[in-house]
């Protein structure tokens, strides 16, 4: 199995019943531009972590995203075409003591 993530930092709003705001709706439209098994971020993310982080980043450019007002800027992590289904690639693994911040998917 495969996934799309996409990983935003913005404001995230919690109740009983669900999560929602600006934050989680980028990042729910990021998981969308994704590749299976890849992971775009946005711009206000990459500026954060991409010096702290050994990974290759592609600008994607600007996109305008569903009930989004500004446009954002996508980065894809890495570089190169994903590979296919048969060919295996090790776990991207993040530097110690570092994490991704990620935003969890609507349901």
């Amino acid at each position: 199995m495969q996934f799309r993530i996409g990983v935003n930092l913005g404001d995230v709003i919690h109740d009983e019943a669900r999560v929602y705001g600006d934050g989680v709706n980028i990042a729910a439209r990021l998981e969308g531009i994704s590749e299976r098994g890849g992971i775009c971020v946005s711009g206000t993310a990459y500026d954060h972590v991409h010096t702290k982080l050994s990974l290759a980043f592609t600008d994607l450019g600007d996109h305008k995203l569903k009930n989004i007002e500004q446009p954002v800027r996508v980065y894809r992590i890495g570089s190169a075409p994903l590979p296919s289904p048969v060919q295996r690639r090790p776990a991207l693994s993040l530097p110690d003591n570092r994490q991704l911040p990620c935003s969890p998917s609507p349901t």
